[in-house]
């Protein structure tokens, strides 16, 4: 099957906003590379944001809640105390059976909670 190469557009090299290209099939079309840059330049500056300093957390067990003493002394369900923890990027420790989690983040997530 012979390709039919036609122009895209048959307008002046000089009108803006217009790229040359060629439709080489169904589902083959071939544009300018160099009008492409013309209509739409590189980035001259990099997008990336200040990153935050991480934060220093100690998570020795007595600086620490179990997620079980979370969840009594606050009165919610394990698994919600689970989800905030995925939710908020609170990071947590397991030591043998018990998962740990700062008291300092926990108290700061949890001090609406009227008991």
């Amino acid at each position: 099957m012979p390709c039919s190469e036609s122009p895209l557009n048959d307008t002046p090299e000089d009108s803006e906003g217009i790229v040359k290209g060629m439709n080489l099939g169904v589902r083959k079309t071939y544009v300018s590379k160099e009008d492409l840059m013309k209509l739409y330049p590189l980035r001259q500056a990099s997008t990336e944001h200040e990153k935050p300093l991480a934060r220093l957390y100690r998570m020795e067990p007595e600086d620490c809640y179990t997620i079980g003493e979370v969840s009594e002394k606050f009165q919610i369900d394990d698994s919600t105390v689970y989800m905030h923890i995925r939710k908020y990027s609170i990071p947590t420790r397991q030591i043998g059976n018990y998962v740990y989690v700062p008291k300092r983040e926990i108290d700061n997530l949890y001090k609406d909670i009227v008991l």
